[in-house]
């Protein structure tokens, strides 16, 4: 049986193996969408998270949250929540809030939650637990939500949080950060041909 101290040395090795993989997948990613499927795998295969996905806040009337990345054990679950930004029950989860707010989201306790009743069942057939909702941002808007699952409730420590908001604010940064090169890019091409050439 392990014992406390082994526990805690196993999850700083974990946490640290995570932030130093997921600063490497942030440094080397050229394409936004390469970039976030590549954080998903790697908060799930090296984080030890069940499931991870990134969802981008739609304007449409239900103000659907579209799902454009994923890791992990999903199962059909992402199409299944249905989950929305408004102020609406399926926009009262971690998800919702997190795009509402800009603030990052955490229920530890899924099966305790009221709030989540409309998904419980969903959790329970996959045995999630806790999840983490972190929201990207350009300074007040949030453009993308980084969301993380366990099977373990309590799972989201101190520690864990602050490992998964570094990294969400990493990718935050490249992700403003390639679209900037990208506006680089094809500004010149919007020009009229007289000023490229001076």
């Amino acid at each position: 049986m392990a014992s406390a101290f082994d526990n805690r040395f196993f999850n700083s090795e974990r946490l640290g193996a995570l932030v130093h993989q997921a600063r490497n997948v942030t440094a080397e990613a050229v394409k936004i969408m390469e970039l976030y499927d590549q954080i998903c795998s790697v908060v799930v295969g090296v984080g030890g998270y069940c499931m991870a996905w990134v969802g981008i806040p739609e304007t449409d009337l239900t103000k659907s949250v579209r799902p454009v990345a994923s890791a992990g054990f999903d199962r059909g679950y992402l199409k299944a929540a249905n989950i929305s930004w408004g102020r609406d029950e399926r926009g009262s989860g971690p998800v919702g809030r997190a795009i509402r707010t800009g603030v990052v989201q955490i229920n530890d306790h899924l099966r305790e939650m009221g709030r989540m009743d409309v998904w419980r069942n969903e959790f329970t057939r996959r045995d999630y637990a806790a999840v983490m909702a972190l929201p990207l941002c350009e300074g007040a808007r949030v453009f993308a939500v980084l969301t993380v699952y366990s099977m373990d409730e309590g799972a989201f420590r101190p520690r864990e949080i602050e490992v998964l908001s570094g990294i969400a604010e990493g990718v935050a940064a490249k992700v403003l950060g390639l679209r900037e090169m990208a506006h680089e890019r094809i500004s010149p091409l919007m020009q009229a041909p007289w000023e490229i050439l001076e």
